[in-house]
């Protein structure tokens, strides 16, 4: 086991994946320390979709960094760089700020050739999702060129056009690439290609849960 220690960041209602780059405003004065602490020290900081410091859950990691304070409002625009995954297994420091040991996770090797019609289908996906929703041409063109890679495909796909949290989370934990370019092309059907299918959301989440609770059966 790979064993870290590293800040983490709480922000409800958020999944990171690691090969993303995003944009969060803070103005607590802990979450403020959390990030000036981690820039200080080189430190990747792990954001996590609970506002509480449970640990044994996986999240993303990566570098942040301070793009502007805004003056009055106490609130910092800060970038976070995703950079790995990591799966938390014991909070070792609650103040100032929450610090956990946490284990790297990686995605296995894999032989075999991905399927370039599923990639293609989930990159013209994403295109089109940013030609709606990014209006400037200029922060358009610069998000698209940052997506270089199947990674980069996948994980934005999962990051805007996912909204369900647990399913979000399912493909965190995904470790095998194949599957994960699957799985969401079997989530966005093309009659609605910008959100999940309810039918087959529900099936995964069933077929996850039943595959947890066996493996904690044992």
């Amino acid at each position: 086991m790979n064993i870290i220690t590293i800040p983490g960041l709480p922000i409800p209602n958020m999944i990171f994946f690691p090969h993303t780059v995003v944009s969060v405003q803070i103005s607590h004065p802990i979450h403020k320390k959390t990030v000036e602490h981690c820039i200080a020290n080189d430190l990747p900081l792990a954001i996590f979709p609970t506002t509480t410091t449970e640990t044994s859950i996986y999240c993303g990691i990566g570098n942040p960094n301070i793009l502007e304070e805004q003056n009055g409002s106490g609130e910092q625009l800060v970038i976070i760089k995703g950079i790995g995954k990591v799966h938390l297994l014991n909070t070792i420091q609650h103040l100032p700020f929450p610090m956990f040991n946490a284990e790297l996770v990686y995605d296995i090797d894999e032989k075999q050739v991905f399927d370039n019609c599923k990639i293609s289908r989930l990159k013209d996906i994403l295109n089109k999702w940013i030609v709606r929703n990014i209006p400037d041409s200029v922060e358009r063109q610069n998000f698209i060129d940052q997506i270089k890679t199947v990674h980069h495909i996948t994980d934005y796909v999962s990051t805007f056009l996912i909204h369900d949290l647990e399913l979000k989370n399912m493909l965190l934990q995904n470790d095998s690439l194949a599957q994960r370019i699957q799985t969401l092309n079997a989530l966005l059907k093309d009659s609605n290609p910008f959100y999940e299918d309810y039918y087959v959301t529900n099936a995964l989440k069933t077929y996850w849960n039943d595959l947890q609770k066996a493996q904690s059966d044992h």
